[in-house]
């Protein structure tokens, strides 16, 4: 659990605060409002408050009230912010009728934040230690229970199967590091058998395992190595929130990463071996994260008690259900089970808790299970008045057509089963490793390789020369000499020669230039081997020449024209998926347009798979405001409009269309549905007066 809640409606300082105390190894948890403020308050058990007083839909200072007539906030350490507060004697009375601890002027330097929150922590510690000391009775002391000693050495005097097997044998529990050169494994073992692996080379990765498998996206993989570097474990599960893979496909993909790394350790020849003993592991399985929301509806919808489902409803029936800041952490965890996807479209701020309930046709235990997890695991708010606020996912969010029944089907081979077969493969190595070397691991020395710094030298001289070469040229093809046989080996030629893991002993920056290189030259391929991106390439290199040269702006420019042309060439085609992907390269690229969002809702909703779909129709909502925030678009307003016509409300999807042909007064979309609207109503006035003359 988090040790402090940052309550900030300014997204970008939150999560500024919420990095740099990450540094200072302190974890928090963010929240932009006051409501959901209170409720992250009421579900968690946090050591500190970091509040803002101006906050919305609840302020900070009644915020702070609320909290202090709680049992569990009257002694909890407050810090207000602010840049509005500047009369000393407003202080003077808040810091007394709140009992804040310490008040922070914005703007505030870092350091003075991280002081003041040591103090207000270690005057908070002391209290805890007081009150242990002065109302717990002395704990019997325990025996001290003596963990095996660690063992280091070399891989050329014990083989990593040996160690692996000496591990297995004696049923260890702890961590394996293995080095070699600048590669880094650490392998957590529980009773002998190893559960979990991290991995320090960034191209051996997690994420580039499934990006080399195709299982994610560039836009996925870039997601999740961004939170990579903010984070002090592994954010693998990362790939089940944004919805590109299903908890039972992470599951096995886990476990072949895990199986991959450990049957590579068998070609290291040389390197070094650290094994520290654990009693227990401060880290959860990467799988347990995953689980973790799908054992809590089983749980609640299985063993909830009648006292707690009645005070759940006592509290919360009558209270309007939004989603919160943490719903989408969660949203594909719980994909799988048909009833979320019941609830998920009534969770927009109008239904109550009884009202989602009464109007889902599944039985009300399990309606009741799945809005008592939602709440538990801090996905949804709650308002005493209909609130409507639109929420958007942090990270990018991809459909799971996959269901659980099928992933199920999937046959799983555990490694305990398989490494009990290896450590009776290898058992006879074992009496071997009695004899382990008790010596510090050595430095390995730093020699230059003349055949890398070669390499480094064609890899700039590469990138020098197709600073000015179309797509073609960077093939050395022509266009009118053009074969996808000739691109294809030429592709891989270069992708082979200059791959980042041939730069892993190189300075960072000449590691940086390998990956922009790959990157530009994966652009070129994905235009050139896609028939509708070709000849959308072809037709602007004719007319604009000019800007194919140079790698900046106009480049980006040109290549965000041809994704954007090949995509309303693929909605016309009907091919959505593909147009989907074509809209979200242009978003990369340029994320400010406001065309872009509006196709590619468009492309969304317009998909045949995602009909139905509540989650889809979430998204293109999202993306429709997004893209009226950034400018204002007939086709946008008139993809609402529809939207609003599908769901039944004629009268607002009669003001969007409006404001579609004020914009263009030709829009055929809208002008079509405005006679679908007329005709809708003049059938209901012609129902009407039957009744009446019936």
């Amino acid at each position: 659990m988090p040790d402090i809640l940052v309550i900030e409606d300014n997204k970008n300082l939150a999560l500024f605060i919420q990095k740099f105390l990450l540094k200072k190894n302190l974890s928090a948890d963010t929240s932009f409002d006051g409501v959901s403020a209170l409720n992250s308050f009421a579900r968690g058990d946090y050591k500190l408050l970091l509040v803002d007083i101006k906050i919305p839909l609840m302020d900070g200072e009644t915020l702070c009230k609320k909290i202090r007539e709680s049992k569990k906030g009257k002694e909890i350490p407050i810090l207000m912010m602010s840049g509005f507060v500047r009369d000393s004697s407003d202080i003077v009375k808040l810091k007394k009728e709140l009992k804040i601890h310490t008040f922070l002027k914005k703007p505030f330097p870092f350091d003075l934040l991280y002081s003041s929150l040591q103090s207000a922590l270690s005057l908070d510690q002391k209290t805890d230690q007081t009150f242990t000391q002065t109302k717990s009775p002395p704990s019997p002391q325990k025996k001290s229970t003596s963990l095996p000693k660690s063992f280091k050495g070399h891989f050329e005097k014990t083989p990593f199967d040996s160690m692996l097997t000496l591990i297995h044998r004696k049923k260890l529990t702890g961590t394996l590091l293995t080095s070699k050169e600048v590669r880094k494994k650490k392998f957590f073992f529980l009773g002998g058998s190893p559960i979990e692996v991290d991995v320090s080379s960034e191209s051996d990765s997690f994420g580039n395992y499934l990006f080399n498998k195709g299982l994610i996206s560039m836009v996925e993989l870039r997601a999740y190595e961004e939170l990579k570097v903010n984070n002090s474990e592994d954010p693998r599960d990362i790939f089940v929130k944004m919805g590109a893979l299903s908890s039972g496909k992470f599951i096995a993909e886990n476990e072949k990463y895990l199986r991959d790394n450990i049957i590579d350790c068998f070609s290291w020849k040389s390197g070094l071996y650290l094994f520290e003993p654990k009693a227990s592991f401060m880290m959860a399985p990467y799988r347990a994260r995953i689980e973790r929301s799908y054992i809590l509806y089983h749980g609640f919808k299985e063993h909830l008690s009648p006292a707690r489902e009645n005070t759940f409803l006592e509290e919360k029936g009558s209270l309007y259900l939004s989603r919160s800041e943490n719903f989408y952490n969660y949203q594909n965890h719980l994909s799988g089970e048909p009833i979320f996807n019941s609830v998920i479209g009534l969770l927009d701020g109008t239904h109550t808790a009884t009202d989602i309930m009464n109007s889902i046709d599944i039985e009300n235990e399990s309606a009741l299970a799945i809005l008592y997890t939602l709440n538990f695991l801090n996905m949804i708010n709650f308002t005493e008045k209909p609130y409507h606020v639109e929420v958007s996912p942090p990270f990018p969010l991809r459909e799971m057509p996959p269901t659980a029944s099928q992933e199920s089907d999937e046959e799983t081979i555990t490694l305990e089963e398989e490494f009990e077969d290896l450590g009776e493969e290898l058992s006879l190595l074992a009496d071997e490793l009695e004899t382990l070397e008790e010596s510090g691991i050595p430095s390995s020395p730093g020699e230059e390789d003349e055949q890398l710094k070669t390499l480094e030298d064609e890899l700039r001289a590469q990138w020098e020369k197709g600073q000015d070469k179309s797509y073609y040229e960077m093939f050395n093809l022509k266009q009118n000499d053009y074969s996808f046989d000739k691109l294809k080996k030429a592709y891989f030629d270069l992708t082979r020669k200059f791959s980042p893991e041939k730069f892993i002993a190189s300075p960072g920056e000449v590691m940086t230039l390998s990956e922009e290189f790959l990157s530009k030259i994966s652009t070129a391929y994905n235009t050139l081997s896609n028939v509708v991106s070709k000849e959308n390439y072809d037709e602007l290199l004719e007319s604009s020449a000019p800007i194919t040269k140079g790698s900046g702006k106009e480049e980006m420019k040109f290549q965000a024209q041809i994704q954007f042309q090949s995509g309303k060439v693929f909605l016309e085609d009907s091919q959505y998926d593909s147009a989907e992907k074509a809209f979200l390269n242009c978003i990369n690229i340029f994320s400010k347009k406001p065309e872009y969002y509006a196709y590619l809702a468009i492309a969304i909703y317009n998909n045949p798979v995602n009909k139905g779909n509540a989650t889809s129709v979430g998204r293109t909502k999202e993306l429709i405001n997004k893209s009226l925030k950034l400018g204002k678009l007939s086709i946008a307003y008139a993809l609402k409009g529809t939207i609003l016509l599908d769901e039944g409300n004629l009268t607002l999807a009669e003001s969007e269309f409006n404001k579609a042909l004020k914009i263009n007064p030709s829009n055929k979309t809208a002008l079509k549905k405005l006679e679908i609207i007329t005709e809708r109503r003049e059938q209901d006035k012609k129902g009407l007066f039957r009744k009446i003359f019936k």
